[in-house]
């Protein structure tokens, strides 16, 4: 069964079960969106995770340990798992930091079926409080806004590298319902049981608000043609978070920027250089600084 398929199906099952009951379609499309796909780890993940060792993060999360020093935990977005960010680990080995890629619960080879954004949040706090400190978090996509909440709620981090990161959750949410076919009634519903699962309301974990409290300093990557989440979510976390630095790519999209050899080395100089700082714990004066990466 195809990608494209299944997603016609969903649509036209949720096209009629919106009309029927909205409130039925928000708890099935609550089930899918809250069960990650788990992916076919590709050989070169394999190779780069066969160089580290096995690191106990309570019982529940795989995780993988690189090197010695500062360390620095690798966060992946929906659907991923840590080594899709394993091309960051030599590199970040060889500038003097320990790395720690993690797979958030029910994705890759944590347990579980199905997760949510408090529950992965929580799981990121688990490994600062288990393996800290942290002196660099990189995340990817879903993962910059895990970071942002687990930021938010305590977790001790000196900096932070987002990497085509969302900087709205209703904006994510909204495109997941669009792309099956809810009706605006089925996304209320939709939204109400994201909230009653959570237990959190939706505005309170709006990511670009929630950065203009943040004094850590962060690295925003993000490529223009990026199609599954857009280059605007950057412009308005740079915008929002004090310090932030915007360093925009082009032709990479949303996964390929993952591998690219100047985005790598961009992120590794900005972690050693401000860990090597020694008025990192300072607070960050206002204003974002663009760089473009062509």
């Amino acid at each position: 069964m195809t990608r494209s398929w299944l997603l016609r199906a969903h649509r036209t099952f949720f096209a009629v079960l919106s009309h029927v009951s909205p409130r039925v379609a928000g708890r099935i499309a609550l089930r899918i969106f809250c069960t990650p796909r788990r992916h076919h780890q590709p050989h070169w993940e394999k190779q780069i995770a066969a160089g580290g060792t096995r690191v106990r993060v309570g019982p529940q999360l795989a995780a993988r340990a690189f090197g010695a020093g500062p360390l620095v935990v690798l966060v992946h977005g929906w659907a991923g798992r840590g080594m899709q960010l394993g091309r960051f680990v030599h590199p970040l080995v060889q500038a003097g930091f320990r790395v720690i890629a993690f797979d958030l619960p029910a994705h890759g080879g944590s347990s579980g079926e199905r997760t949510d954004l408090i529950e992965c949040t929580e799981a990121l706090r688990k490994v600062g409080r288990d393996v800290g400190p942290i002196a660099a978090i990189v995340a990817h996509s879903f993962g910059g806004a895990i970071t942002t909440l687990a930021l938010e709620r305590g977790l001790d981090a000196r900096l932070v590298v987002y990497i085509a990161s969302p900087s709205s959750i209703r904006d994510v949410l909204q495109r997941f319902g669009d792309a099956i076919g809810l009706t605006e009634r089925a996304m209320q519903a939709f939204r109400a049981a994201i909230e009653q699962r959570t237990r959190v309301k939706l505005a309170d974990v709006e990511i670009f608000e929630r950065v203009a409290g943040l004094r850590v300093p962060a690295l925003i990557v993000h490529d223009r043609g990026d199609s599954e989440v857009p280059f605007h979510d950057a412009e308005r976390l740079a915008a929002r978070w004090p310090g932030a630095t915007l360093l925009a790519t082009d032709h990479l999209g949303h996964r390929r920027i993952l591998k690219d050899d100047d985005v790598i080395r961009r992120a590794v100089t900005f972690a050693a250089e401000r860990t090597a700082n020694a008025n990192l714990n300072a607070n960050v004066e206002p204003g974002t600084r663009n760089v473009e990466l062509r």
